[in-house]
């Protein structure tokens, strides 16, 4: 393999570094952590009046939006800094009609992803859990109908959006392998399981390979970062498979503070992943537990 040709599939992503410390760090430093245009980002895109630019993109970040934004409009395409009050900002000034169109497309098509800033190379769920009005979305209500009722038409149309989106996606379908989520019972097919599973024939499964020794304690049980952390690192997670150099597209149904998904990316860095991709069914509202 040219391993040039390799790394040129994912030029557009800054890779990123996992320790516990900078998940500790991460999970504590109260800054956004999210960007949906369907909700708290609905103005992120404003058309300007008078003679200057056509328009204005504000974001709060640029983690994972912009790697994907980079795949849909080209190499070129970037998001810059500013201080605001000692807060970072990050915006795109627009200056043409084109380019304003462009990017409200991508903003109209990716309406209900949720871009999240994480210590993954890329972290997205694919829609948040609750509307405005506390009621669950399409997903999350196909979520909630598969993995509690048990809904085997619920969990073939989250199959179906799963494998849409995957293959729109850039990066995601280019990873070398996917994988589940472990769950703490290594012989249950969980939701999580079951997805990637029908996902796989587009990717190496390695989820077999990923598992827990001996997770004991829900991380529910808790409350705070400084107990949760050492439960996973009791738990052992054994990683059976060489990941040199690898894409790894790791998959979960959901996200809530992201812990566990960041912990597990540790690990397969660890053991030699080079770039490991986020997808999750639902975002949370908020932040607790997981």
């Amino acid at each position: 393999m040219d391993t040039s040709m390799y790394s040129l599939r994912f030029i557009n992503i800054p890779r990123k570094s996992l320790s516990l410390d900078k998940i500790k760090d991460f999970i504590n430093d109260g800054n956004p952590k999210r960007i949906h245009f369907a909700t708290t980002h609905k103005k992120a895109l404003k058309k300007a009046e008078g003679n200057g630019p056509v328009g204005w993109l504000n974001l709060p970040f640029k983690d994972s939006i912009l790697p994907m934004m980079k795949g849909e409009m080209g190499h070129g395409f970037e998001i810059f800094r500013r201080e605001v009050e000692e807060t970072e900002k990050f915006y795109r000034r627009i200056d043409t009609e084109d380019e304003y169109d462009k990017v409200k497309n991508f903003v109209d098509e990716y309406n209900q992803v949720v871009f999240l800033r994480d210590l993954l190379d890329i972290s997205l769920a694919l829609s948040i859990n609750l509307d405005d009005e506390d009621n669950r979305t399409e997903i999350g209500e196909l979520g909630y109908e598969a993995k509690y009722q048990h809904n085997g038409d619920a969990e073939r149309r989250l199959n179906e959006i799963c494998q849409n989106w995957v293959n729109k996606f850039p990066y995601f379908k280019n990873a070398d392998y996917i994988c589940a989520m472990p769950c703490s019972n290594r012989a249950h097919k969980s939701l999580p399981r079951r997805i990637v599973d029908a996902l796989a024939g587009e990717f190496e499964n390695i989820s077999e390979s990923v598992y827990w020794q001996s997770k004991a304690r829900s991380l529910k049980d808790v409350d705070n970062i400084e107990d949760k952390l050492p439960i996973l690192e009791s738990s052992n997670l054994t990683i059976d498979r060489k990941l040199d150099g690898k894409a790894v597209f790791l998959f979960d149904d959901l996200y809530m503070s992201g812990l566990s998904m960041q912990y597990v990316a540790m690990k397969l860095k660890e053991a030699g992943a080079k770039w490991v991709f986020g997808l999750c069914l639902v975002k949370s509202r908020n932040n607790t537990t997981r």
